[in-house]
C-alpha cells in the first residue's frame, strides 16, 4: 500500500491535470471532475480550494475548423458515425466553403448585389 504522502501526491497530480485549461474548459462535466479533485486535495492539505474556472474564451482566437472539432467532441457527435471529430470538422468546413462558393457563383449569374444597408436595417429591427 502506498504511503499517505504518495497518495496525496497522486491526488495533487489529478487535481493539476484535470484543472488544466484544455481539460476543464471542454465542458461543465470536466470542470466538475477537476473541482472534485481540487476539493479533495484541499481537504487533505487543510487548505481552502481554488476552484477551476472557465477561461474567457472570447479572447481566444481559434480556427473555425478547430472550433467545430471542439463542438463536435464536446457533444459526442462523432460517436454515431465512429468518425474522428477532426475529420468531421474538415468535412463541415468544406461543405460551408462549397456553399459559399455556390452562392457567389449564383449571384454572379443573376448579377445580384445584396443591399448591405437593408440587411443591416433588418438585423437592427429584429
Amino acid at each position: 500500500m502506498k504511503s499517505l504522502e504518495e497518495r496525496l501526491s497522486v491526488l495533487e497530480n489529478y487535481a493539476k491535470t484535470y484543472s488544466m485549461q484544455e481539460n476543464c474548459n471542454n465542458n461543465e462535466y470536466m470542470r466538475g471532475i477537476a473541482n472534485g479533485f481540487i476539493i479533495a486535495d484541499a481537504i487533505m492539505k487543510g487548505q481552502n480550494p481554488e476552484y477551476a474556472k472557465t477561461k474567457d474564451i472570447t479572447n481566444v482566437a481559434i480556427s473555425f475548423t478547430e472550433g467545430l472539432r471542439k463542438l463536435l467532441n464536446c457533444n459526442a457527435n462523432e460517436n454515431e458515425s465512429n468518425t474522428p471529430d477532426f475529420i468531421l470538422a474538415e468535412f463541415l468546413k468544406s461543405c460551408l466553403d462549397i456553399f459559399n462558393s455556390s452562392v457567389i457563383q449564383r449571384d454572379k449569374w443573376y448579377d445580384f448585389k445584396p443591399d448591405i444597408d437593408k440587411l443591416n436595417e433588418r438585423k437592427e429591427s429584429e
